[in-house]
């Protein structure tokens, strides 16, 4: 989804249990039309947001996203209380914002049947950048998906080999021989997508 005024990009995994949100946008309005697109094209409910990047155009959102898990770096809680205290944002909104669990190198999630690994591999374009990997995406592609037979991650492109690394630290790396393993090898190798 990208912001009206600004290019700013989330993303979303869904799952049979409900959705995860990659990054929330610039704004509460802006989240609100985001959640509502959610609602009543996937129809199921919003579950975990994700949060990497800790700037505002990625995190003023985040008050859309009261009701659900936020999660973010412990770099990124850290990074983004400073930025607020400095601009002076209310306390309230301070708490609306920050993340309710942070982790250090990675987190899995299950949720509908899918393993969601949010991974730290690094500083990228702020220290609390994380990669989202889903590995049935690779495994068993659904033909109907726009992420069929790619690997999802929100990071910038010097992540590649860290990617790669963890991947293979996952044991997920590479799934089969199947006809996405070329094409997600090449993704990872040389960062343009199939």
């Amino acid at each position: 989804m990208l912001a009206a005024d600004r290019l700013s990009l989330s993303g979303i995994i869904a799952t049979s249990d409900g959705v995860v949100v990659l990054d929330a946008l610039n704004s509460q309005e802006v989240a609100r039309a985001q959640r509502e697109a959610i609602a009543s094209t996937i129809r199921q409910p919003v579950r975990i947001l994700a949060s990497s990047t800790f700037h505002n155009n990625y995190s003023k959102g985040n008050v859309a996203y009261a009701d659900v898990l936020k999660i973010g770096h412990e770099n990124y809680r850290t990074d983004l209380l400073e930025l607020m205290q400095r601009e002076k944002v209310s306390a309230e909104e301070q708490k609306a914002r920050l993340p309710n669990q942070t982790f250090r190198d990675r987190m899995t999630l299950y949720l509908g049947g899918k393993e969601i690994q949010i991974l730290y591999v690094g500083r990228a374009h702020t220290r609390g950048d994380s990669i989202i990997f889903v590995p049935q995406t690779l495994e068993k592609p659904d033909r109907g998906s726009a992420a069929s037979g790619r690997c999802w991650w929100m990071c910038a492109t010097p992540f590649r080999k860290r990617l790669r690394a963890a991947q293979r630290r996952s044991r997920r790396w590479p799934p089969s021989d199947g006809p996405n393993t070329k094409r997600c090898r090449d993704t990872t190798r040389n960062g343009k997508r199939p």
